[in-house]
This record gives structure tokens, C-alpha cells and sequence, in this order.
């Protein structure tokens, strides 16, 4: 593959230059460490964690430098993150049985990227995915409805599908404006710091299924 994506190269190792120097608008930051823990007023008696891939995008670029001529399509997902706990007061008074329990839901969104470049030559070559969180999340708590069954906090529980119902249609709705803005602030400043001129070929956009995903995006981000 040596010399088949040198457009690729060459734009990959000046960007990586350009960060060395400052703060690059392509740094991903993760969610900042825990506060120490603090006595908490309940305890965890079962947690459910999920992924769901809201809303995909692939962009198809066609980049050149000079005479040379490079493919590159950008992947993108919007997916959101969901942690559902069931639980109950750390201290119960005396004689009462059983504890009340509630769910306690939080969901967050990210988009990913994965850039993949086409040389003349057929050869691919594919960037590490990238997770960047969105500012678009929420979290709730509810109690446990009458006759509540073990398991009954879950993306079926109905407080918890409302908020996640909610913020996906936000997401959706915002998909295609989020995607614009991560090409123009994030993807064409690599190339332009390497002199590549970018051409947008195409744009498809899928909207997934609205339901808990049993699929998830190729990363994950840190917890």
C-alpha cells in the first residue's frame, strides 16, 4: 500500500503535526471522571445497559492534490448510551417489607467517525473510529408500578421508553444539521492543512429502527 494513499497520508500526518502545536478542533474529549462517591440515599439492585444506533451517514469525497486522486468516504453514527437501574432505599424503616423500589434511567448521545480512503490502485485504508459525545442527553427516576415483576426497569418500562423516544426524535430531527457540522469543523480542516482539495459526492442518510439496539456501532464510548 506504500505511495497508494499518499493524499491520505499526507493529510493524516499534518493534522497530526497541527495538534502537536495546539488545541485541534478534531481533539475528542470523553466524559470527566466520577466525583468521589458520596453515601448514597439507595442502593443498585439490578442495572441494564444498552447501545442504540439512532441515525447513520456515510458522506463519499472524492480528494485532490495536484494530479492525484483519492476516494475517501466518511461513516458516521449518532447512537445513544442507556443505563437502567433498578433500586431501593439504602435504610428501610423497621418493619416495613417490601422495599420500595423505582427505576432510576440515563441516557447519553455520541457520533462516531471512521474515515475510509480509496486509492486509484483499489486499496482501502481506514481511520481508528473517533467517538465524540453530544450535549443531548437525559435521565429520570420512576417508582415501580403496581405488581411490579423482577426486571421491570428496562427500555420497556414506559417513563424510561418516553425519555428515550424523545431524545431520539431530537436527535433525528438534528441528524443531518450534526453531520454537516462535524464535516465542516472536524474532517475538511485535515485536509485543508494538507493543501487536498475536498469535493462532496454524496451524502446517504439511514435512519434506524426505534427500539433498544441489539447492535451496536463498531466503538464504544469510555465509561
Amino acid at each position: 500500500m506504500r505511495g497508494a494513499l499518499s493524499i491520505a497520508a499526507t493529510a493524516l500526518m499534518a493534522f497530526a503535526a497541527g495538534r502537536a502545536d495546539s488545541q485541534s478542533t478534531t481533539q475528542f474529549t470523553t466524559a470527566p471522571p466520577p466525583a468521589a462517591p458520596q453515601a448514597a440515599d439507595f442502593v443498585v439492585v439490578s442495572r441494564i445497559d444498552n447501545t442504540q444506533t439512532v441515525e447513520t451517514g456515510d458522506t463519499q469525497l472524492l480528494l485532490t492534490k495536484g494530479k492525484q486522486v483519492e476516494h475517501a468516504l466518511v461513516r458516521r453514527f449518532i447512537f445513544i448510551t442507556a443505563t437502567l437501574r433498578t433500586t431501593e432505599p439504602a435504610v428501610t424503616p423497621e418493619g416495613t417489607a417490601p422495599a420500595p423500589q423505582s427505576c432510576r434511567f440515563a441516557y447519553r448521545s455520541f457520533l462516531q467517525r471512521q474515515i475510509c480512503f480509496t486509492s486509484m490502485s483499489g486499496l482501502t485504508s481506514c481511520t481508528q473510529p473517533e467517538i465524540n459525545p453530544l450535549p443531548d442527553q437525559t435521565e429520570g427516576d420512576a417508582p415501580a408500578p403496581a405488581n411490579a415483576q423482577p426486571g421491570f426497569c428496562s427500555d420497556v418500562f414506559r417513563p424510561a421508553t418516553t425519555a428515550r423516544v424523545r431524545l431520539s426524535s431530537s436527535l433525528l430531527s438534528n441528524a443531518k444539521a450534526l453531520f454537516a457540522a462535524d464535516q465542516a469543523s472536524k474532517v475538511d480542516p485535515m485536509f485543508k492543512a494538507a493543501g487536498v482539495s475536498v469535493k462532496v459526492e454524496q451524502t446517504l442518510m439511514r435512519q434506524q429502527p426505534a427500539r433498544a439496539a441489539s447492535s451496536a456501532p463498531p466503538a464504544t464510548p469510555t465509561k
